[in-house]
C-alpha cells in the first residue's frame, strides 16, 4: 500500500499572504487619500480667509486722497468746456429762431401777396403785443401782416394788421447788434425783397454771447445767410 498524500499548505499560505498584503496596501491608500483631502481642505480654507481679508481691507486714506485729487483735476478741466458748449448751443438756438422768423416772414409775404414785417418788441408774449422803437431785438420780435406798410402793428390799417408769430432770444448775456437799416424792423414785400427802416434792402444782425457770434446777413434780394465768428 502507498502512503496517503495530504494537500500541501503552501498555496494556502501564499494566498493568505497576498490577501493580507492587499488589505494592508488598501488601508494605507485610504489613509493617504484621507490625508491629501484634509490637506486640500486646509489650503482652500486658507485661500478663502486670505480673499476675505483682502476684500474687507478696502482703500487706504492715501489711495482715497489720490483718487479724489485726480477726480477734481478732471472735473476742473471738463466744466469750462461744458459751459462753453452750453453757451454755444444757446447762441445757435437763438440765432436759428430769429432766422426762422425772417424766412417765415418772407415766404408769407410771397404767399399772401402782402407786405409782412418783423419788428422788435418788448412784450412779445402779451395778449396784445406791440412793436417798440425802445425795445431790443433780444427782448423779442413779432411777425405780422403789415397792410399799411408802416412797420408797426396797429388797427388803423384796413384790414387790421395780423400777428402771425412771436419770438424772443432773452438769454442772459446775449446782445444783438443790427445795421441802422434794420434798427426797428425788417419788412418783406410781396416779391420777397427786404426793406428796412432806411428803405434799404440789405443789412445784418449780429448776435453775440460769450465772445462768440452768429451773424444773420440779409442780401438785396431778401435772402438770408448765417455765419459764425468771434464778437
Amino acid at each position: 500500500m502507498q502512503p496517503t498524500s495530504w494537500p500541501s499548505n503552501e498555496g494556502r499560505d501564499v494566498g493568505f499572504e497576498r490577501t493580507s498584503l492587499c488589505k494592508a496596501c488598501t488601508g494605507k491608500g485610504v489613509k493617504s487619500r484621507r490625508k491629501m483631502s484634509k490637506h486640500r481642505e486646509i489650503e482652500v480654507l486658507a485661500l478663502m480667509r486670505t480673499s476675505s481679508a483682502n476684500a474687507m481691507q478696502g482703500f487706504t486714506l492715501v489711495e482715497l486722497l489720490v483718487t479724489l485729487t485726480i477726480a477734481a483735476i478732471l472735473l476742473s478741466l471738463a466744466v469750462p468746456s461744458l459751459a462753453s458748449f452750453v453757451q454755444s448751443a444757446r447762441l445757435r438756438g437763438s440765432s436759428n429762431e430769429l432766422a426762422s422768423a425772417l424766412m417765415f416772414a418772407r415766404s408769407e409775404a410771397i404767399k399772401r401777396g402782402h407786405a409782412v414785417t418783423v419788428c422788435k418788441s418788448e412784450n412779445p408774449n402779451a395778449l396784445d403785443p406791440s412793436c417798440g422803437t425802445s425795445a431790443t431785438w433780444q427782448q423779442g420780435w413779432l411777425v405780422f401782416v403789415d397792410h399799411d406798410r408802416d412797420g408797426v402793428v396797429d388797427g388803423s390799417a384796413t384790414p387790421s394788421d395780423l400777428v402771425l408769430r412771436v419770438g424772443a432770444a432773452d438769454i442772459p448775456g446775449l446782445t444783438v447788434s443790427v445795421a441802422s437799416n434794420f434798427r426797428n424792423y425788417i419788412q418783406y414785400t410781396s416779391n420777397g425783397v427786404s426793406v428796412g427802416s432806411d428803405k434799404l434792402a440789405d443789412g445784418n444782425l449780429s448776435m453775440c454771447l460769450n465772445n462768440k457770434s452768429q451773424v444773420l446777413t440779409i442780401g438785396t434780394t431778401g435772402r438770408l445767410s448765417i455765419s459764425s465768428g468771434a464778437c
